[in-house]
This record gives structure tokens, C-alpha cells and sequence, in this order.
């Protein structure tokens, strides 16, 4: 026990510094990182007081109803179910990195400039304002592409490097802001039937793609909007 107390109290002292040591960074995977840090101090400065109360305990021959080894496992597998999470949540960040250089490196051959891909998006945007095609399940890239006379390479990379985003995306995001807006719109209608009028192909996608972009369900985003 001697040997635990210098060790948790030593290990939390060390992540505390390590925090404030570190240059600011907004990036997810930094964020990820520190939240790991931040836990493991805190649940190491436990154990070390855990570790002194114990030792207090068995100066003074006193026990507790509570035992304080079941306590030590306990946050023990904390820490250890915390950290695979989150080293889950940092490989899933850097696939996405991964993803981000991969669609960076594949277009760079293509001498698109700024401009141009502003020019693009301004198109896009302008066409799904006004036809508004994102409300027909069957469209596609080809379509979008043959609409307005732009190649599909050109398309997919002014949405890749100019909004971050791919087609799909794009446009699964604009059939959401359709269906947020018919939610808003029409107060009893059922959700089946405003996921298909907004675009979508069966119940699963539409709810998927909701909850993804909106953080909540069809569901929760109308009771939002009825407390409101």
C-alpha cells in the first residue's frame, strides 16, 4: 500500500501537468486524448486517497462497511471499459482523416481551381434550391451530372474539398432539412410517410440519416418542437 499511494498520487500529478503543458489544439482526436488523461488522473488521485484512507484504517485497526478493495476493482474496469471506448472513438477519427488525405490525393491531378469549385457548389446548391431533386429516391450522380452539364469528377471533388462532404451526404442532408421541415409543418403526420415525401427510400434510411444529422429522432425532434 505504501508502495500505490506515491504511485496514483504520483501518475495523477503527472497527468495534471501533462494537460497543462499541452498546446490548444480544436481537433477531435486532441480533445479525445486529453478526455483520456483527464480520467485516468481522476480515478489515480481516487485510488490514492483510497489508498491513504486505507492505510489510516489499519493504523487506528478500524474497518469500513464499505470495501475498498471493491472499490479499487470497480474503478479499475472504469478505467479500462473509458479507454477502449475512446481509443475506439480516436481509430474512428482517423479513419476519417485517412478518408479526408485518400479524396485530397485523388483529386490533386485534377487542376481544378478555387473558383471554379466555388462556382460548382454555387450550381448545385442552386439547382437542388429550384428543381429540388433531392426529393426523388431514384436520384443520382449521373443525373445531377447530366442536369448540369458538369462531369461527375468535378462534382465529387467541389463537394469533397469545398463542403466536405459527398454526394450522398449532400444530399441525404438536404431530404433531413426537408423532413424538419414538414415535421414542423404538419403536426400529425405520420413519420413513414413525411421520410418518403422528403426523399428517402424506406423507414430504416430515413431514420438513420435523422438521427445522424439531427442528433435525435424524427420522434424526439417533434416533442423538441412542440416544448419549444
Amino acid at each position: 500500500m505504501l508502495l500505490l499511494m506515491p504511485s496514483f498520487l504520483g501518475y495523477s500529478i503527472y497527468c495534471l501537468k501533462y494537460i497543462r503543458s499541452s498546446q490548444p489544439d480544436n481537433t477531435r482526436i486532441f480533445n479525445l486524448k486529453i478526455s483520456i488523461v483527464k480520467v485516468i488522473g481522476s480515478v489515480y488521485c481516487s485510488l490514492g486517497i483510497l489508498t491513504v484512507l486505507g492505510l489510516v484504517l489499519l493504523a487506528f485497526n478500524m474497518e469500513m462497511k464499505i470495501n475498498l478493495r471493491f472499490v479499487y476493482y470497480c474503478l479499475m474496469l472504469f478505467i479500462f471499459i473509458y479507454v477502449i471506448h475512446i481509443r475506439f472513438a480516436i481509430f474512428f477519427e482517423i479513419q476519417k482523416l485517412v478518408i479526408e488525405l485518400k479524396n485530397e490525393e485523388k483529386y490533386k491531378n485534377y487542376e481544378l481551381k478555387s473558383d471554379e469549385m466555388n462556382e460548382i457548389v454555387n450550381a448545385i446548391q442552386s439547382y437542388f434550391k429550384t428543381k429540388k431533386g433531392h426529393l426523388d429516391s431514384e436520384f443520382n450522380l449521373d443525373k445531377l451530372s447530366s442536369d448540369l452539364n458538369i462531369s461527375k469528377v468535378k462534382i465529387t471533388q467541389a463537394l469533397n474539398i469545398e463542403l466536405k462532404t459527398n454526394f450522398y451526404q449532400y444530399i441525404n442532408s438536404l431530404r433531413v432539412e426537408e423532413a424538419k421541415r414538414l415535421i414542423d409543418k404538419k403536426q400529425d403526420a405520420n413519420f413513414v410517410t413525411i421520410g418518403y415525401e422528403s426523399g428517402f427510400k424506406n423507414k430504416s434510411t430515413f431514420y438513420k440519416y435523422f438521427k445522424q444529422i439531427t442528433g435525435a429522432t424524427p420522434s424526439d425532434y417533434k416533442k423538441v418542437l412542440e416544448e419549444a
